[in-house]
């Protein structure tokens, strides 16, 4: 558990928060939760471009056609997709310039590339795109949908004045939404990011890659 006067609550799903969770004795309200929407036809032989644990979870149940490859954010999605092809640390735009270094020249792709509802909406993702289609033809769908669970108002009333640290702008909207109160918060992402906004507390800026050591510092 860390040290400290702040008692920090993560708010993923508790799939995904439960490594982080562990590690630092942290509590989860989730503050999304995910639906299956269809998945979308296959590409011939896709590059399937993946930038959240959830989606590489999914794909694990999935049989995919031959000479399907994959790309990977590291270190969770990465982590589920071992034989990625291509990786990289950041978010989506990151791994779309690793997919164009990596791309063969003269052989334009064809990118599957699995997101949520919400994803389709942020502006990050709109980049990523734009960069992959210089190599290649890009097949963006929504493969999950996300909502607030129900009870949320309850057990973040449980939580009130504690530090939140959140992974998603879907997250940040459904805790407004169920009227949290946070003393201190952490915003994954510029995304996550750009969805706190200016309203206090001013929020501290991390990436998947650092967010334990943000945790620690400021316990």
């Amino acid at each position: 558990m860390l040290p400290g006067p702040v008692r920090w609550v993560l708010t993923r799903e508790l799939d995904d928060a439960k490594p982080l969770a562990e590690q630092l004795g942290l509590e989860v309200v989730p503050c999304i939760e995910r639906v299956d929407l269809p998945w979308p036809p296959w590409p011939r032989s896709p590059l399937v471009f993946v930038t959240s644990a959830a989606v590489a979870r999914r794909l694990l149940s999935l049989t995919a056609p031959p000479g399907t490859r994959f790309a990977a954010l590291k270190p969770a999605t990465a982590a589920l997709l071992r034989h990625a092809t291509v990786t990289a640390e950041g978010g989506a735009v990151a791994l779309a310039e690793a997919v164009k270094a990596w791309a063969p020249a003269g052989t334009p792709l064809q990118i599957l590339y699995p997101t949520s509802d919400k994803g389709l909406e942020q502006p990050e993702q709109a980049e990523a795109v734009r960069i992959l289609e210089t190599v290649g033809t890009v097949h963006r769908h929504a493969v999950y949908a996300t909502r607030a669970p129900p009870g949320l108002a309850a057990a973040l009333a449980r939580h009130r004045g504690d530090g939140f640290v959140f992974f998603s702008p879907s997250a940040v909207e459904n805790f407004r939404a169920a009227g949290g109160e946070a003393s201190r918060v952490v915003c994954v992402g510029a995304s996550t990011l750009r969805a706190w906004g200016g309203a206090p507390p001013e929020p501290l800026l991390a990436t998947p890659e650092t967010v334990r050591k943000v945790l620690e510092e400021n316990a």
